[in-house]
């Protein structure tokens, strides 16, 4: 619990904001949490799902350098889509996303590398609710973000089936530019890519 409330207060002063990419599949929206600046030559779409252990493994040992050597220099802007793979996975996702832009990304690092004791628990939304709870979200609240059939579940559920019409079936996914990769890349990969793409 203490790796979680230092995720939180590391990633507290996070705001991102809408994007645009032309040729984009599916195209960037107001709706998209991101990181990087809006005009960088290269935008990545990430489809995870919160259960996903190849998913929360890659969370945890690339993306940090992704984003320390590309996305906080610039060079690209990163894109973060759910492609729940089932209910509980739901349920993470419309925790994350109630929380708000600014903790958003905080709550994503937080909810996946605890993956394994919450997933696990017997009742795991309990244990969602308690880490709601660490990055002050109470609890009537996370019960609330997380109730079936909400307009946040729906647009989780729209998220996954726009991403099925992109040719998406598995996670993770990338999209570099608009070309998608499938799988669970290593650094060198994902860097491969991204030069593919015209980032430098």
């Amino acid at each position: 619990m203490v790796r979680i409330l230092l995720i939180f207060a590391l990633f507290a002063g996070v705001i991102a904001g809408p994007a645009q990419a032309a040729g984009l599949i599916p195209p960037l929206s107001a709706s998209d949490t991101t990181l990087g600046p809006a005009d960088a030559p290269v935008v990545v779409v990430e489809y995870a799902s919160m259960t996903c252990p190849h998913c929360a493994n890659w969370e945890s040992t690339v993306f940090p350098q992704v984003r320390k050597e590309w996305i906080d220099t610039g060079k690209i802007r990163f894109v973060f889509r759910d492609y729940p793979l089932d209910g509980l996975a739901l349920k993470a996702s419309q925790l994350a996303r109630c929380t708000g832009d600014q903790k958003f990304w905080g709550f994503l690092e937080a909810l996946f590398s605890s993956q394994r004791s919450w997933e696990t628990a017997s009742d795991p939304q309990a244990e969602l609710i308690k880490i709601g709870k660490l990055g002050g979200v109470p609890e009537d609240k996370a019960k609330e973000c997380m109730a079936d059939g909400n307009d946040l579940a729906n647009a989780i559920v729209g998220s996954r089936q726009a991403a099925e019409n992109a040719g998406v079936n598995s996670t993770p996914t990338f999209f570099f530019n608009g070309k998608l990769v499938a799988g669970e890349l290593p650094y060198d990969q994902f860097v491969k890519n991204l030069k593919d793409a015209g980032a430098s």
